[in-house]
């Protein structure tokens, strides 16, 4: 279970909520204490020759993604899977800050990463590369990373072609890295 501002934020909403519904404050307490977190929400799936790798594929919008990347990063050791579909969304504060958190950007295929490659080719300080499907994307990731390091797939973006759904994309991602 990652600690986070995020999570915390997250708990102290739910304890809020169970006092709504009179829950006791025990079992409100042994629930969140013992709550391990949701399938593709910045879940650790693997640790591969010191390198972790991080399934964060139920994140479809910018503000999930910089969510994870607060979370995770430590001295900018992230190797961010980041791309997919247009969504609407603004992405300006996440291009922003993504060489506060990221060393290596593996950007894939889609309409939303087509759109914004220009704004994600102008980050300076990052190592910015493509990936034509998820499988290649994790094999980079690992081919770039180094001990210490974590791969974050958080795409950020709608799920699309292959990917029928995100909860699709995030198993294709588990099982990329599970066969590394």
């Amino acid at each position: 279970n990652i600690s986070s501002a995020h999570n915390r934020e997250n708990i102290a909403l739910a304890v809020q909520t169970s006092e709504l519904f009179k829950v006791s404050n025990d079992i409100a307490r042994d629930i969140s204490e013992n709550f391990c977190g949701l399938k593709g929400h910045i879940e650790l799936i693997k640790k591969v020759s010191g390198i972790e790798f991080y399934n964060d594929s139920a994140s479809t919008s910018p503000i999930a993604t910089l969510a994870a990347l607060k979370t995770l990063s430590n001295n900018k050791n992230i190797i961010l899977i980041l791309g997919g579909a247009y969504s609407g969304y603004d992405y300006d504060k996440l291009i922003e800050n993504i060489p506060q958190y990221v060393s290596t950007l593996i950007l894939l295929p889609g309409s939303g990463t087509i759109g914004l490659r220009i704004k994600f080719e102008k980050l300076s300080d990052i190592i910015i590369l493509q990936a034509l499907s998820l499988e290649e994307a994790v094999k980079k990731a690992k081919d770039n990373a180094k001990k210490g390091d974590k791969v974050l797939f958080s795409p950020g973006f709608d799920a699309i072609g292959v990917d029928i759904s995100r909860k699709e994309r995030g198993e294709r991602f588990v099982k990329a890295v599970r066969g590394l």
